[in-house]
């Protein structure tokens, strides 16, 4: 233990003169690559690099690359996307529920699409009281979109009661507008930095292109993941929602950043001393496999509530 602590004092030195002796900005950045590695047991994120190149790919992040139209649906559920195709309104001009969390008043998503959508928001409902509502609509008739969805997440109690783990994603069409409004449950992760970049990495730029029904799809399951933290689902990256946290960071963190030096230079030195010994196995594990609960496909919503968290947006 003597050795293990005489040289994490040597090595601590060594850092110190680099640390007098380099920009701060760029040994900043360096050591905490290092403590990272550490931390993670020197294995790489590769989720993060493959969030990192989307926006370097040929193809536009909200396209679905499965093929939709090769899944098959029982005959009962079928049915039941059938029987939840008629839409009215209440006399406060609220969308009444139809038990399927996807209504298309706007006629945005083929079948297809609608049965994928549905499927899946049924699925991540039974698996993990998540409620995430999907509708579209013509128009809000001039009323603001984040208040009219507002109405119809409170009318509709999404999310489970207690939890308020709820979501709504709004599309007004001739309106040209897009919202994202969250359950109390749901904002502290599904932040309002991050609605917005789903709206304006996702629900924009296809919506602007002509794939209305992929940019839904692929903007319900980015919420998803970022709410159960299912890191499959997710596409857009959240280096935006960390700008600013980053320059307060720059700008008076750095006594935190150099206690992460120690924090990162101890750890170093006693994963290696160990790992001289045999070796360890860490294990990250993989993302949430969504399936569906037995019964009816009629859901409620769960009495969740919202105090108006969420972002809205244009094309």
């Amino acid at each position: 233990m003597k050795k293990i602590f005489t040289a994490a004092l040597t090595i601590f030195l060594i850092a110190g003169n680099l640390y007098a002796d380099k920009p701060r900005k760029s040994l900043d950045s360096l050591l905490d690559k290092i403590v990272t590695n550490v931390i993670s047991g020197f294995i790489p994120d590769d989720n993060s690099s493959k969030k990192n190149n989307v926006e370097d790919s040929q193809t536009p992040n909200y396209i679905v690359t499965e093929s939709l139209t090769d899944i098959s649906y029982s005959d009962d559920f079928l049915d039941f996307d059938s029987q939840t195709q008629s839409f009215s309104k209440d006399r406060d001009g609220v969308y009444k529920w139809t038990g399927g969390f996807v209504i298309d008043a706007a006629n945005l998503l083929s079948k297809a699409q609608r049965l994928y959508l549905k499927k899946f928001l049924l699925d991540l409902n039974d698996s993990t009281t998540v409620q995430i509502a999907v509708l579209t609509v013509p128009t809000t008739d001039g009323e603001n979109i984040h208040d009219f969805a507002m109405r119809h997440f409170d009318k509709w109690e999404l999310g489970k009661k207690g939890v308020d783990n709820g979501a709504i994603l709004t599309v007004a069409f001739q309106d040209r507008k897009l919202d994202i409004a969250t359950g109390d449950g749901t904002e502290g992760v599904l932040t309002d930095i991050l609605c917005a970049n789903i709206i304006n990495k996702i629900l924009s730029p296809a919506f602007k292109d002509g794939h209305e029904g992929d940019g839904i799809i692929t903007a319900v399951k980015n919420m998803a993941g970022i709410i159960t933290s299912d890191e499959t689902l997710v596409t857009i990256s959240d280096t935006d929602s960390r700008t600013k946290n980053d320059a307060s960071e720059n700008s008076s963190g750095s006594k935190i950043k150099w206690w992460m030096i120690v924090i990162g230079i101890v750890l170093l030195l006693i994963t290696i001393l160990t790992n001289i010994g045999g070796g360890s196995h860490i294990h990250i594990g993989g993302g949430r496999s969504f399936r569906s609960g037995g019964g009816g496909f009629h859901r409620s919503g769960g009495g969740g509530r919202s105090s108006g968290g969420g972002a809205s947006g244009s094309w």
